[in-house]
Order: C-alpha cells, then structure tokens, then sequence
C-alpha cells in the first residue's frame, strides 16, 4: 500500500534477495579456490578465478537496477508509513476529543459512543495497514548484505525508529 495508490512490488526484493545468494555462492567458491590453489596448477586456478569473477560481475549487472527499483519501492513504503501514521494519529486525537468533551460533560454517553465509531475504525483499520507494512519492510531486511563495496546499513527493527532509506 503506497500513498500514491500503487502498491510495494516485492517481486524485485524477491529477485534481488536470490541475486545476492548467488553471489554469496560464488564467493564461497572464490574463497575455497584461495584456500586450494596450490593444489592446481597456477593456469588452471586462473581461469577458474576468472570465470568467477565474470559470474561475479554479471550478478552485479544484473542487481544494478534491481537495488535502483528496491530503492524506489522502499521510498514508497515509507511514504505509506507516513501517511499511514498521520491518519491514525488524527483518529487518536479525534478520539481523545471525544472522551473528553464526554468526561466534561458537555456529551452524553449516547452521543459518545456514536461519535467514537469512526475514530476507532480507523485506529482499528490503521493498526491493521501498519502491521501489513512491516510485513513489508521485513522483506527489506532480508536482503543479504551487498557486495563489499556497497554494502548497505542494516535495518532498524519495525518497532525502532525509520531514519531514512536503506541501500539494498
């Protein structure tokens, strides 16, 4: 669920979530190679090193613009958040007007329960879309971490402050 109405597309997480696997395997076939490479012949650990490296390079192409759309996607969830936070603050607020105009008593208890309806669904209905965010923001912290040289800020626990995007 976006604000801009389009919702998360988790099928570039998804993706982007086996890219990295892939190239975690490669670099434990780089690490074993180093670990074996005398062994072989010095030939022979070359090319193996090389075809990991190109293998290496075109996961990388690959994830290029996949980390560009989970980026984008990710401001989206973040927005949504927003938005979603906004509206049930306002719903809290509303409420809490409502019982106290009640405990005033400048509203009746028939009056109180009618006006308390609208508010508490959305409070209700909120509480329901920020779990579902955080579903979806979870997904963003299963990404294995980036290759070295990118590597990304892991991600705060749902419940924790959001600073800002992350780098998947």
């Amino acid at each position: 669920m976006a604000t801009d109405g389009s919702p998360i597309d988790i099928s570039i997480l998804e993706a982007l979530i086996e890219l990295r696997k892939q190239q975690a395997q490669v670099d434990q076939f780089c690490q074993r190679a180093e670990e074996r490479k005398d062994k072989v012949e010095a030939a022979v650990f070359s090319r193996v090193m090389a075809d990991y490296g190109k293998r290496r390079a075109d996961l990388e192409a690959e994830a290029a613009p996949l980390v560009t759309k989970a980026l984008i996607e990710y401001r989206k969830l973040r927005a949504s958040f927003e938005a979603v936070r906004a509206t049930q603050a306002a719903a809290r607020l509303d409420k809490e007007e409502v019982e106290f105009r009640h405990a005033l008593g400048e509203v009746d208890d028939a009056v109180q329960t009618d006006r308390l309806k609208e508010p508490e669904r959305l409070i209700a209905e909120t509480t329901e879309q920020l779990l579902g965010l955080d579903k979806q923001e979870a997904l963003f912290a299963q990404l294995p971490p980036a290759p070295p040289a990118a590597a990304p800020p892991r991600h705060p626990a749902p419940s924790a402050p959001r600073p800002g995007p992350p780098r998947p």
